[in-house]
């Protein structure tokens, strides 16, 4: 996205779909041993992923080719960034 209006609609439309996303977790989740957290930053997710992580139980990772080619996924290359650390993988 090479103008900030563009990078501004982007950056919304994550954020509502995470929100959607995170809704449905916290619906999910509701009574569990676990609270669920979100966090969403712009940005190299190879940077991003392994420091917000670090501290967590669990990672739920995804990508959009990860229902065809998950060993090829960024969510597979993702996973390996954050050893020690739980993951669920979609």
């Amino acid at each position: 996205i090479d103008t900030e209006s563009g990078q501004a609609e982007l950056i919304a439309a994550a954020q509502t779909r995470m929100d959607h996303l995170l809704r449905g977790a916290v619906r999910t989740a509701e009574g569990a041993a676990f609270t669920v957290e979100a966090d969403l930053r712009v940005g190299d997710p190879f940077l991003i992923v392994p420091e917000v992580a670090r501290d967590a139980s669990l990672l739920i990772l995804g990508s959009q080719a990860s229902h065809t080619e998950f060993l090829e996924s960024r969510a597979y290359a993702l996973m390996k960034a954050t050893p020690g650390v739980h993951v669920l993988a979609l």
